[in-house]
């Protein structure tokens, strides 16, 4: 015989393929029943401040090993705290299943909207504030990212004087938000124990701030304190450009100000909270009670030193403190 036979199946074989080929398509069919539809989950975001794309980037990088879907209620009062408890109750009303809570004035806000939907706040300050009763053991539905900024205000006087040794009297600037209140207070209370003179200017509005820079001038201030709430956040632009007018050091609470032409700035790097924060997101997702995750603190503080800025008001910066720096800026 030549070339290659084909057998042709009997009636009992073909019995038993169709028997087979029907119990597969039923395990199939089972199998895929049996797996649970991808759920989407509803953050809410609510922020004292602006909402920025490079926050939110930082959070979802923090999401990708958690395999859920999310996405964001955004609410933003921008630099309006008055505004965040409404915000806060239409969030709740949309029955999200996290709130993502950025500033202390958004965490009281969520705290008072709501006992039940777990809450990942950034704030300062977290026990003092009363947002948790304690770091290692939050308790209820709180928890996330803080930092002390009794410890920075002591850091900010400190490298003020490195750069200016015989400093006697500080100008602090600060806003409505409980952030800018608690971290004048430290900083009154730092000062104090220097022998150096506070001069607090509340602003009222983005519209004051030049006014608010000549009267500081005007008292003899040596220096001017720029504290990292959501307003100074929102107007950094302005407030770094009428410091660089007044010919006055300034030293701010976050890298994004010496980044955008402020002299020197020392603080929690926003980009890392974010990321923290997201993860305590993905993880309270997968089923992690948020009283079961001690708020975290930053590791460590970022200094970054602006030589150009330094240069324009002829201040030489201690070699000292550029070794110190984390980075710096021309």
């Amino acid at each position: 015989m030549t070339g290659s036979a084909v057998l042709p199946y009997g009636p009992r074989v073909k019995w038993r393929l169709l028997i087979f080929a029907g119990v597969g398509l039923s395990l199939m069919a089972s199998t895929a029943e049996a797996q649970p539809s991808r759920k989407t989950y509803r953050v809410g975001w609510l922020d004292s401040g602006p909402i920025s794309a490079p926050d939110e980037t930082a959070v979802r990088q923090a999401l990708v090993g958690y395999h859920q879907d999310v996405t964001f209620e955004y609410r933003s009062a921008n630099g309006h705290p008055e505004r965040l408890g409404e915000l806060a109750t239409q969030l709740v009303r949309l029955k999200v299943d996290l709130v993502l809570a950025v500033g202390n004035d958004a965490t009281q806000a969520a705290k008072q909207a709501t006992e039940t939907i777990p809450i990942v706040m950034l704030s300062a300050d977290a026990v003092s504030t009363g947002a948790v009763s304690r770091l290692e053991q939050p308790g209820g539905n709180i928890t996330g990212v803080t930092y002390s900024s009794a410890q920075l205000t002591r850091a900010w006087l400190k490298l003020l004087k490195e750069l200016q040794p015989s400093l006697s009297r500080v100008a602090v600037l600060y806003n409505a938000d409980l952030m800018s209140r608690t971290e004048l207070a430290n900083f009154e209370v730092a000062a104090g124990t220097e022998g150096t003179k506070v001069l607090p200017r509340a602003v009222p509005d983005v519209d004051a701030l030049g006014a608010l820079f000549a009267g500081a001038l005007a008292e003899r201030a040596e220096a001017v304190m720029v504290p990292g709430g959501p307003f100074t956040l929102l107007h950094h632009r302005r407030i770094i450009d009428l410091a660089s007018r007044a010919r006055v050091p300034t030293i701010y609470g976050y890298s994004e100000f010496a980044d955008a032409g402020g002299l020197i700035a020392y603080g929690p790097s926003l980009p890392a909270m974010f990321r923290r924060a997201g993860a305590y997101i993905g993880r309270i997702l997968s089923n992690t009670k948020p009283r079961d995750l001690p708020v975290e603190q930053p590791s460590r503080f970022e200094l970054v030193i602006n030589l150009k800025a330094a240069q324009a008001l002829g201040l030489k910066v201690p070699e000292s403190l550029v070794r110190r720096a984390d980075r710096t800026v021309w």
